[in-house]
């Protein structure tokens, strides 16, 4: 229906801009941590998956200006939070802050999938943090976070996310209205033009 072309399209777009913009900013963020463990941490399983994102990332762009393929790529990019904080809930992360980036990769899942795949991306990354600390209450692994810590920080990332829900349902809204009202003047303006030329 045209109403649902006038959401897609804007929608679309977005996503690709968003892909362009975040390509480069994950390329730095695995440099960066790859760098880091090769030279400090000194952690060869680290610089092993980081050097692996890398090439993903790489891939994956040529890939998406080869193909197009917008959902493709963007959950691509997606994944990449789960596979950098899974061992990270195991190890803490750096000075024990991974917990920090779950915040960051609730706005990064928000922006680059949307809500509902953003949701699907969120509750298996939590999932496996579940299974985690199970793990950690069988001592079969050790974590430095406690359940409490892990759910309290959850729920405030629940609530970061449930807000950014609530401003994009309300700018889609409003945008949308506003590009009915668009598309109304301007059909009422070919009619007026189609009346003035008869006159």
């Amino acid at each position: 229906t045209a109403k649902q072309n006038v959401q897609e399209a804007p929608i679309v777009s977005q996503r690709v801009y968003i892909i362009n913009l975040f390509t480069p900013v994950a390329l730095a963020f695995f440099l960066f941590y790859s760098l880091f463990y090769i030279f400090f941490h000194r952690n060869l399983f680290f610089v092993l998956l980081y050097t692996f994102c890398l090439l993903l990332i790489t891939v994956n762009w040529f890939v998406f200006k080869r193909y197009k393929n917008n959902t493709q790529a963007a959950n691509v990019l997606a994944s990449l939070g789960f596979i950098v904080l899974t061992p990270w809930f195991i190890t803490g992360g750096i000075a024990e802050t991974s917990l920090l980036w779950f915040a960051v990769y609730v706005v990064w899942v928000f922006y680059l999938t949307g809500r509902k795949v953003g949701s699907f991306w969120l509750g298996i990354t939590i999932l496996s943090s579940v299974v985690i600390l199970i793990l950690k209450f069988l001592n079969v692994v050790e974590t430095p976070f406690s359940f409490l810590v892990m759910v309290n920080f959850y729920f405030s990332s629940s609530i970061i996310y449930f807000l950014m829900i609530v401003f994009d349902l309300a700018r889609e809204k409003y945008e949308l209205a506003y590009k009915m009202k668009a598309e109304e003047l301007n059909q009422k303006n070919i009619q007026l033009e189609k009346i003035l030329e008869l006159e």
